[in-house]
């Protein structure tokens, strides 16, 4: 398990008691929670931890499926890391969906793909949400902490999810404010088919009293030179007008988004449809796959299940059904 972040100071000037704090700081850093560690005169200190609290993960069956299929607590669950062996790609399994980016990382590292020009994105969220981090001439600073970033680095990637600055939803903004201009598919059932450019912004976040500088992306109809394009679409593309390596994202609440992530959703069951659905939606990816003309050039796969999101008690199904369908089209022997 990776050593937790160093603590934050929170000046107690900010707030008016560590409660409050402690909402500021889950404010900046969603897929943390903050614990206090210590309190001086004139300031908390604070550690993000990863978070331990069942209702905090929406799903009600989460702790047992945590328990059941993987032997570990919520807190393990959420660095869970499995690199499966792929003859042609790097290929990674996690849980959050933050870990994605260590997949380009490593195939940087021990492939040489250090872009990915095509990038196709299967999930519910478009996961391009503004980042921790400040970007200047392809570099990426991470402001809370003072270090650099380095996107083809494995463990600088690891470092940046552990302090919380990349977050499951802003993973791949990290990625295209990193890196040179390229294509996102962005895959989602029943979305409109849209063509937009991301245009890199700069703006501060201010914690605590003190500005911290970061970059983020906006969605722009009118093409834009040397800038991301994407383009949203129900269903897998067959074909792409650039087959430079490849990186396949999935999430599995493409499939189910159940809980969205919202504790209004938590009490929401399982239906005979909703599963059928579920499987027909994978199903249904898996044999477009088989089809698509790009699926060679395929360097880097990685499946999120998403706690708090795709409900755990398919788990058992989609999490097999999906990886053993992507090693078997994409892999080879």
């Amino acid at each position: 398990m990776s050593e937790s972040p160093r603590p934050i100071a929170f000046p107690k000037e900010f707030a008016s008691d560590a409660n409050a704090a402690m909402d500021h700081l889950f404010a900046a850093f969603p897929d943390h929670y903050p614990r206090l560690v210590s309190e001086e005169e004139h300031e908390w200190h604070f550690r993000l931890d990863w978070p331990s609290d069942p209702l905090w993960y929406v799903d009600p069956h989460i702790v047992e499926a945590a328990r059941s299929m993987y032997g570990c607590s919520l807190q393990e669950l959420l660095q869970f890391e499995d690199f499966r062996p792929c003859a042609r790609a790097t290929f990674l399994f996690s849980m959050f969906h933050s870990r994605a980016l260590l997949v380009p990382a490593r195939a940087a590292e021990c492939n040489k793909v250090t872009n990915f020009t095509n990038i196709i994105h299967v999930d519910d969220h478009d996961d391009l949400v503004r980042p921790l981090l400040s970007a200047r001439n392809g570099s990426l600073f991470d402001p809370f902490a003072g270090l650099l970033v380095d996107i083809d680095d494995e463990a600088s990637v690891r470092g940046a999810i552990e302090r919380g600055v990349i977050s499951k939803g802003s993973f791949l903004t990290a990625y295209v404010l990193a890196k040179p201009a390229g294509s996102i598919v962005h895959v989602k059932t029943n979305s409109p088919r849209r063509e937009s450019w991301l245009q890199k912004r700069d703006s501060t976040i201010t914690l605590a009293g003190k500005p911290y500088p970061i970059s983020f992306t906006e969605y722009f109809e009118a093409r834009i030179p040397n800038s991301w394009h994407i383009a949203e679409r129900p269903d897998l593309p067959l074909r792409l007008s650039n087959t430079d390596a490849v990186w396949l994202d999935v999430d599995l609440d493409a499939f189910c988004n159940r809980y969205d992530g919202d504790s209004d959703r938590r009490d929401i069951a399982a239906t005979a449809a909703e599963q059928q659905e579920m499987q027909t939606q994978i199903q249904r990816f898996l044999a477009a796959l088989q089809q698509a003309e790009w699926k060679s050039q395929v360097k880097a796969i990685s499946l999120a299940a998403s706690p708090s999101f795709f409900p755990s008690d398919y788990w058992s199904y989609a999490v097999q059904k999906v990886a053993d369908g992507l090693h078997e089209t994409l892999c080879g022997t």
